[in-house]
Formats: C-alpha cells, structure tokens, sequence
C-alpha cells in the first residue's frame, strides 16, 4: 500500500508541474496510458492522481472526451484572484514577520532574476518573451510567491493558496506569451513586496501583495475583454441602467427590454 501511495504522489507531482509550466494547456486531453509509460508505472497510481486533481478542480471528466484539462470561465477568474488576494495578503503579512534573512535572501534572488529575463528578450514594451524565457519567468514568478506562502503555519491555507496559483497560471500561461512590459510590472510589483518584507513591515508587505495580485486579474481579464461589473447582455455605456449591480440587472432585465421596444 505504501508503495501505491508513493507511486501515486509522484504521478500527482508530475501532473501539478505540468500544468503549472503550461505543458498540459486548458482543453488538452490526458492520456493515462502515456502518462503511466513515461513514468515507469502502472496505470492505477496514475489513476489515483487523476482522480485527485479531478477534485482539486484542475482537470475535468467528461463522457465522449475523457478527462481534459479544465478551461477556465472569466467569473472562475475572478473568484480565484479575490481569493488569492485574501490568502497571499496574509502570507506576505506573515512572511515580514517571520521570514528570516536566508529565505530573505533566496526571494531578493528570484526579484534579481526578473530584469535579466527582461533583457534577455529585447527592446520594446510589447516585445513577447521567447519560449524558453517565458518559462524561466513563469517559474521565477510561481517560486516567488511559494517562498512567501510556505512561511504561513497553517498548511492547509498553504496548499489552498498553491492550488490557485496553478490555476491562474493555467489559464493564463497559454492565452498569451508574456511581454517585456509584464516582466517589468512584475518585477516591480515583487520588489515592493520584498522591501515590506525586508522592513518587517507586515502592512506594507500585504498592501503590495494587495496591488501585485489585482493588477493580475486586470492582466487575465483583458485576455477574455471581460468587465467583472458586467453581465452578459447589460449596456456598456455610462447609463443609469449599466450602473445597476448586476444581481439588480439581471432581475430589471425583462423590464428594460420593454423599454426598449
């Protein structure tokens, strides 16, 4: 028994990280077979893993395709950047006053990293990374924030939060290569973050954490030209009737589409 649960942690770790680097991108189809053949072992750990990131919301079953990586809607978007503004912004609070100057230290070192990505891909603000650089920032940006949720003591937020990261990367990595400017937002963002936690200054750590994630979700949003205000069908204009919470408009709809006629 031992065995199978260790077999099907790796399966489950491998799976994780292929969808954190964007390899498994949404709507790609999971091979179990291929993926117990890369790995050396049967089928049934993998099986295992499966059905466990079936339940953490990563991966989906369905009955002609099989089980495929899970697409995310622009309202899931918004939910998991609400959620990982709560969660981080108590990391980072609890990262300036407990993380000591060696972890202090590796964090300064994956900050440092992001301008040399920068320079590495060019000149020019809109300038798309290459593929092995947009990797390299993908994975400098993810180790960035697990420095920093690793020092919360309840594990349970940790993995939470670990879990939306993924998430958000997964929509985000495949939709569209990042730029030089989002390198540069980035790297700003993380060196505000770093110098509330190098201050011990659990206030400042969480405000930038705050600014960092909801400039994120503006970022992932923009690729759907999705308004979290909006509702389908509502107005875009500045009328009396778009200012309506969209629970409200949803309920006047039927009314307002009389007054249109």
């Amino acid at each position: 028994m031992a065995d199978t649960l260790t077999l099907s942690d790796t399966a489950y770790c491998k799976l994780r990280g292929q969808l954190a680097s964007g390899e498994l991108p949404p709507d790609a189809v999971l091979s179990e077979p291929r993926l117990a053949r890369e790995l050396g072992m049967s089928r049934t750990p993998v099986r295992e893993a499966v059905r466990r990131l079936v339940f953490e919301g990563f991966l989906e079953q369905t009955p002609k395709k099989g089980t495929l990586v899970k697409r995310l809607e622009p309202e899931d978007v918004v939910e998991l950047y609400e959620l990982r503004e709560l969660v981080e912004g108590h990391a980072a609070a609890a990262a300036a006053e407990q993380m000591g100057g060696r972890e202090i230290g590796v964090l300064a070192g994956l900050v440092d990293r992001m301008p040399a990505i920068g320079r590495a891909a060019g000149r020019g603000g809109e300038t798309p990374l290459t593929e092995r650089l947009a990797t390299e920032f993908f994975a400098v940006d993810l180790a960035f924030h697990l420095m920093i949720l690793r020092t919360v003591s309840n594990k349970r937020i940790a993995k939470i939060a670990s879990d939306f990261q993924i998430l958000t990367r997964l929509f985000a990595h495949p939709k569209r290569t990042p730029t030089i400017r989002i390198v540069g937002s980035s790297y700003a963002c993380h060196r505000r973050i770093l110098r509330g936690i190098r201050r011990h200054d659990p206030a400042a750590a969480r405000e930038a954490m705050w600014a960092h994630i909801r400039r994120g979700k503006a970022e992932a949003l923009k690729r759907f030209q999705f308004d979290p205000a909006a509702a389908p069908g509502r107005p875009a204009d500045g009328s009396l009737w778009a200012s309506l919470p969209p629970d409200v408009y949803a309920q006047m709809e039927p009314a307002l589409l009389e007054l249109k006629r």
